[in-house]
């Protein structure tokens, strides 16, 4: 696969969330957006691997373009797949693909890997935290906010959603992402 010639359109955010309605089916477009985004372009040549059953991978891939032969292996027939259609799986690594995929003549597909849709997350969750901050130190001085910065990174460090931002966004986040009074 390489990245060469013309690319698809990119997927909407309508589109995953409609393909991917466990993952994506709820969250804002804004953020589904983003993911699109992030998605790099990948075009495979007839019968060339795309994915194979049982190798582990944290991609999410859509089908761009062309079409694509799932087949499990398990004596059922190969099914065919075709633009906006999903597989594999962003939120695990852990998990096997349960088919192998062909390309069925050339075929273009957008991929997110785990990382990117990381990044997304971190981004957004920086941005919350930012809206969130503000919106409680709002009638705060600056002396106040500077005196409870030890308590607000204890704070955002405790929260599970937010277990994987970086130490240094959170530290920018719960010194300086109030305004000045």
């Amino acid at each position: 696969a390489d990245g060469s010639g013309d690319a698809p359109s990119r997927p909407t955010a309508k589109e995953i969330q409609t393909s991917v309605p466990t993952v994506f089916g709820a969250l804002p477009d804004a953020f589904v957006s983003d993911c699109c985004r992030a998605m790099e372009c990948l075009v495979y040549g007839d019968r060339e691997l795309i994915v194979r059953q049982g190798e582990r991978s944290s991609d999410l891939i859509v089908i761009g373009s062309g079409k694509c032969i799932v087949d499990r292996h398990d004596g059922v027939p190969p099914k065919t797949a075709g633009r906006g259609e999903a597989f594999g799986n962003v939120l695990d690594v852990h998990i096997p693909h349960a088919a192998s995929c062909f390309a069925r003549g050339e075929c273009a597909i957008w991929r997110l890997s785990s990382a990117a849709f990381a990044s997304v997350q971190r981004t957004w969750a920086s941005k919350e935290i930012d809206k969130i901050i503000t919106q409680c130190t709002s009638n705060l001085d600056s002396e106040a906010i500077r005196s409870h910065y030890p308590l607000n990174r204890r704070l955002l460090t405790a929260c599970t959603v937010l277990q994987d931002i970086e130490p240094a966004v959170a530290a920018r986040v719960a010194q300086d992402a109030v305004p000045a009074v």
